[in-house]
């Protein structure tokens, strides 16, 4: 841990990870780790025995083998019921107006935003606080909250009353100096929010908060703790500031090296701005999350026909789509499609570009439905078949593959073929539009009815129309086409095939595909790179706050 004290402002390097170690400070000064101890200071027993003679409460030591951890010597562990006065609160009847806008504070647990942060919303009056079951605490209380809002924790500034969500716990600061309690509650509040995550528990009870360990120092040597606290305090939050200050300031260069990428009008420009991001990768892009935006850039860019340029003896794209027309003639496929409109395409095409509908160029067909149910005397056979979450934007995740029945006759309609073009219905908005490329990875694989499958005509070449769909205009076809509820969004197979798609010639359809597979490979190498260092860096950190004891779960 010391390693981390004395290095933090070069291992932590963002907003999230400064909390981390701040929470790892308190931790490390409720176990006596923080400040050195002095023999000359006295001992946290004989505190207690004062306390006892104050209060008249009976203060016994916590036995050794219910120790949460060893404390440094001076040090005793106490039931916290043993050192505070424990009070609930209530909340007035809000149909009582007599009760409110008095002079008294009262809060909820909404209203603690930090340890030292209360803010005061509302007021009741004497009448509220005589004719209802909230209380009224003295300054440098602690509020902790117990139910909505667990693991909150605040001292007060002013005597304030509070609802039925909290508890506070009143003590005599003699003895107790009120920062110190504070952060030893906060470390214990924290603990058992964290114990009851993933479980049916919303809340502790004034029992379990009685019986809650509380590791109490000698009184000077709290004052020496809360001195430390804050000065580290003040260095991780100026670390904080600069850390956000650099956020912004990268989020700032980013946009505009993107902004200068998107503005390529020919490929000799975008090849200079792309020179000059890749002189300074490393500085532009810190963290994983940064190489998204610059993918999109790319793939906006590569749609456009900004990376590539038409060469002299490329057939027009005309040229590609009469072959296609003429082998869906031969086939018997004679459905024509609404020509795309001016107002549709989605951007100017270059020279020798057409833009026509998804249906048009690819076959489009729906998948099996889940839970379909056969008779007996049907021949029913069992096969792999791909899932929304197979299917991921521009690769196929076919780690976790499950089996579906069908048909053994509806195998055929079914079935995947080489080069299909694989597009979701949607759910969430990633998911809407998502395509991928089956290329044979599973034999005998078939797909769900929530997974379009486009089987490009003639030489079309599936690798463009992913591209396309994948790409910023794509999507932003799909989010306007869609059906939409409350954070979900589908489309139907009417919708996916009345989708405009620019078609380049088809050997600049190559061309363009190589290009992307090159940038898009300088991406993946750069992601690994800095997903690798965040790995590493997290591992470090980790291990170190592992070495930290916390308290036990409440029970």
């Amino acid at each position: 841990m010391t390693l981390l004290l004395e290095h933090f402002d070069t291992l932590l390097t963002t907003p999230a990870d400064v909390e981390h170690l701040n929470r790892a400070i308190l931790t490390l000064a409720v176990q006596g780790k923080l400040v050195a101890q002095d023999p000359n200071d006295e001992p946290a027993s004989d505190l207690l025995k004062r306390l006892q003679k104050v209060t008249n409460r009976k203060v016994q030591p916590i036995n050794s083998a219910d120790e949460p951890y060893k404390l440094p010597k001076g040090w005793i562990w106490a039931k916290t019921g043993e050192l505070y006065e424990i009070i609930g609160g209530g909340t007035p009847s809000t149909k009582a107006p007599e009760y409110w806008d008095g002079y008294i504070p009262w809060i909820t647990s909404a209203d603690i935003l930090g340890p030292k942060e209360i803010r005061i919303r509302k007021t009741i009056t004497e009448a509220a606080l005589k004719q209802s079951t909230t209380n009224l605490v003295p300054a440098e209380s602690i509020v902790v909250v117990t139910r909505v809002g667990l693991g909150k924790v605040g001292l007060t500034s002013v005597p304030l009353c509070f609802s039925q969500d909290s508890h506070a716990l009143i003590a005599n600061s003699a003895f107790i100096y009120p920062d110190y309690a504070l952060y030893c509650l906060l470390v214990a509040a924290q603990s058992f929010r964290e114990n009851s995550r993933g479980t049916t528990i919303f809340g502790i009870t004034r029992s379990q908060l009685e019986n809650v360990p509380f590791a109490l120092p000698p009184y000077e040597e709290q004052i020496r703790i809360i001195q430390k606290i804050e000065l580290m305090f003040t260095q991780t939050s100026a670390l904080a500031e600069k850390l956000a200050s650099a956020e912004s300031e990268l989020a700032g260069l980013n946009r505009s090296a993107l902004a200068h990428l998107l503005s390529s009008d020919s490929p000799e420009a975008f090849n200079q701005q792309w020179d000059f991001i890749a002189a300074h990768f490393e500085s532009l892009f810190t963290r994983p999350e940064h190489i998204a935006p610059l993918r999109q850039s790319i793939l906006e860019l590569a749609v456009r026909g900004k990376l590539t340029r038409r060469e002299a003896g490329d057939e027009s794209a005309r040229e590609l789509l009469k072959r296609i027309r003429e082998e869906k003639e031969e086939s018997g496929k004679k459905e024509v499609l609404a020509p795309v409109k001016e107002s549709e395409k989605p951007f100017a095409l270059p020279d020798g570009w057409e833009c026509i509908r998804l249906a048009e160029i690819a076959d489009i067909g729906t998948g099996v439905a889940k839970g379909k149910k056969y008779n007996p005397d049907e021949k029913v056979i069992s096969l792999p078949y791909l899932r929304v979450a197979n299917v991921q934007r521009g690769y196929l995740a076919l780690e976790e593959m499950k089996e579906i029945e069908i048909r053994e006759d509806e195998y055929e309609r079914y079935a995947l073929q080489n080069g299909d073009l694989l597009l979701t219905e949607g759910g969430d908005a990633d998911k809407l539009g998502r395509s991928a490329i089956w290329h044979g990875e599973v034999e005998n694989c078939i797909h769900q009815n929530h997974i379009f499958r486009a089987r490009p005509y003639s030489e079309l070449k599936s690798e463009w129309l992913m591209l396309y769909t994948n790409s910023p205009l794509g999507r932003n076809y799909f989010l306007g086409a869609s059906k939409q509820t409350t954070n979900l969004a589908s489309i139907n197979k009417t919708q996916l095939s009345n989708c405009p798609v620019p078609i380049p010639p088809l050997a600049e359809q190559a061309r363009i595909v190589a290009r992307v597979e090159q940038l898009l490979g300088l991406c993946e190498a750069l992601e690994s790179r800095l997903r690798a260092a965040q790995e590493e860096r997290s591992r470090l950190v980790v291990s170190v706050l592992n070495n930290v004891q916390v308290l036990p779960p409440i029970t």
